[in-house]
């Protein structure tokens, strides 16, 4: 059965998203096609494909890269898929180098009526109409409204022939306003980094949130005080399992949604293939007179050489440099640690406390963590550092029996040995911590405790946790470790520059792919966390009713570290996420999960 509507139109594009020679250095600039120029300025939404026969080589060659022993097979699967797409179509007449577009015009009307134009790139007019339209739609060609018109999957097109592309619209006077010279200026709305992110990928799409803002602002507004209405009530009112802090974050998350909506000139997401692997980025352009832009004013991405300086042999590392300060994802992020009592004279001090140290000086943090949630090696460097120690050994102290500390609440009151341990130039304060995750857990239905309780003790580590916290040099520690022995070693290893993760070359593949300047890094050993993110799969599958899939035990990962990269960028009135997938972590990914998945088949 052939797809019907727009659907042949959304096929066309997706065989370029799954079919284009050799990439470029990921930061070399491309420039902005003239074929982009044909776009109307009014367009709430464009699909851009940069070469239908060009994505297909880059496609197939970081496949063979990733999975040498399946490319083959994967290409002619691909094959198999792209012949049932063009449904007896043939693309001889389509420039495989140039790119594909399509822009959607009338957003509000898309269900009705779609309002779309497609520009494909050809070698001859004649031609395409002979090749690309089947026979039974050349048969419905004929002039109307001074074009060609055709009915494709019962829709009608209107088209018109322009240097080395072709226009098809819904809507004739689109076609004629771009064969006139009168479309155009879509440019004029992006910045250069919103549309350099837009014209630099292989697949990419452009949401217009200014045009978007101007059709749904109304619409948009409401949706956002019913979301804060039903987070008040819930807040107020209590739902099962949650708590009030949690709900609180919850609430801040959603409100930060909306506010980037409301705030956003442009969005873009962008898909990138690579000899090393993909990458993905969004990216969004923000109004210069925005609340968003004005927490973004101060922001300017870094280096973060300092990344490389952690200790080589952990899972994962973190760099940052941010600066959130008053905005609505500042308290989003506060929210994820909370120190909380039931005593009103205990919750009025921790919030004291909790305060005074979010005002300390923190220029730049970095974290290495030897398991998904646990195990954290922290540095912030500050030149607060000894206040911040002196503030969070008093929060320690502060706590007690029954309070809650990062929304988990506590057995005993921590137990804390102020200077029991020389490391290097610091002096380690150790805090002991138990939790009482039957407490934790105690608002949840029965039928779903013990499995949130297997969950919760993966992500803490245990239901008691060693920290030793120190500070010196202008820079405050924190790190867990059981042992005195280990939680030395740990802190001798960063001290020692030759053991730093930066001599790895997976770490130097992975951050050479990824923004050479950012306020936030991350870099993940891919199969290691694939394993944390399968375990806590299972530990919660059993509180899911009627959960189709048993489980099973997998071996923990055995082959070198290959780094997934991930970057925040913010900078005026930009802000972006660039996620990248090396194809070494797919490979080794693919071996412990593989066999349990048939994904050999």
């Amino acid at each position: 059965m052939r797809p019907t509507g727009l659907k042949a139109v959304f096929w066309l594009l997706m065989i370029g998203t799954i079919t284009q020679a050799a990439p470029g250095a990921k930061d070399t600039p491309t420039p902005v096609d003239e074929s982009f120029n044909l776009i109307p300025a009014g367009s709430s939404v464009v699909l851009q494909l940069n070469g239908v026969e060009r994505l297909k080589q880059r496609v197939n060659k970081m496949v063979e890269n990733a999975l040498p022993d399946q490319s083959k097979k994967i290409a002619a699967q691909l094959d198999t898929l792209i012949a049932d797409a063009l449904d007896g179509r043939d693309l001889k007449a389509i420039r495989g180098d140039a790119r594909i577009y399509l822009a959607v015009t009338d957003l509000p009307k898309i269900l009705e009526a779609p309002n779309v134009i497609v520009l494909l790139p050809i070698k001859d007019y004649d031609d395409f109409k002979k090749t690309f339209l089947r026979d039974d739609e050349r048969k419905t060609l004929q002039k109307e409204k001074g074009l060609d018109a055709v009915s494709i999957e019962n829709m009608t097109f209107f088209l018109a022939p322009l240097k080395g592309y072709v226009a098809l619209s819904t809507d004739p006077e689109n076609v004629k306003k771009i064969v006139d010279g009168k479309a155009g200026g879509l440019s004029a709305v992006m910045s250069k980094d919103t549309l350099q992110a837009f014209m630099n990928s292989d697949v990419s799409l452009f949401v217009n949130l200014k045009d978007i803002n101007e059709k749904f602002g109304e619409q948009i507004k409401n949706y956002k005080m019913l979301a804060g209405t039903i987070f008040n009530n819930g807040g107020g009112l209590g739902v099962q399992g949650i708590s009030k802090s949690q709900m609180d974050m919850m609430k801040a998350m959603i409100e930060t949604v909306f506010q980037m909506v409301e705030d956003g000139v442009g969005f873009v997401l962008a898909i990138e293939a690579r000899p090393e692997g993909v990458n993905l980025r969004l990216l969004e352009q923000f109004g210069e007179k925005t609340p968003t832009n004005e927490v973004l004013k101060t922001s300017k991405p870094d280096k973060l050489p300092e990344l490389a300086t952690l200790p080589g042999g952990q899972m994962g590392y973190s760099a940052s440099r941010l600066n959130l300060k008053g905005s609505s994802a500042a308290s989003m992020l506060a929210s994820l640690v909370t120190a909380d009592d039931e005593d009103e004279k205990v919750k009025e001090a921790l919030g004291k406390i909790t305060k005074e140290i979010a005002g300390y000086d923190q220029s730049l943090s970095l974290s290495a963590n030897t398991a998904l949630t646990s195990g954290t090696f922290a540095i912030v460097e500050s030149k607060d550092d000894a206040k911040m120690l002196a503030a969070q050994v008093k929060l320690m102290n502060t706590l007690k029996a029954g309070s809650s500390f990062a929304n988990v609440s506590l057995k005993d009151k921590p137990k804390v040995e102020e200077k029991a341990l020389k490391a290097g130039p610091f002096e380690l304060t150790k805090v002991v911590t138990k939790y009482d995750i039957d407490k934790s857990v105690a608002g949840l239905p029965e039928e779903a405790r013990e499995t949130a309780k297997a969950s919760m003790k993966r992500a803490l580590g245990g239901e008691e946790l060693t920290t030793w916290m120190g500070a010196a040099d202008g820079k405050f520690i924190t790190l867990n470790a059981k042992e005195p022995a280990d939680a030395k070693a740990l802190v001798e290893k960063y001290l020692d520059s030759g053991k730093s993760v930066g001599k790895d070359e997976a770490f130097q593949t992975t951050r050479n792919q990824m923004p050479a300047e950012a306020s936030w890094l991350m870099l993940l050993d891919g199969a290691q966390t694939a394993f944390g993110v399968f375990g806590m799969l299972k530990d919660t599958a059993g509180a899911v009713p009627g959960f189709p899939l048993a489980m099973p035990e997998l071996k923990a990962p055995t082959g070198k570290p290959a780094y997934v990269g991930i970057a925040l960028t913010l900078k005026p009135e930009h802000g972006s996420i660039d996620v990248f997938i090396p194809v070494k972590a797919v490979n080794e990914i693919r071996k412990f999960l593989g066999p349990i998945f048939n994904m050999d088949n």
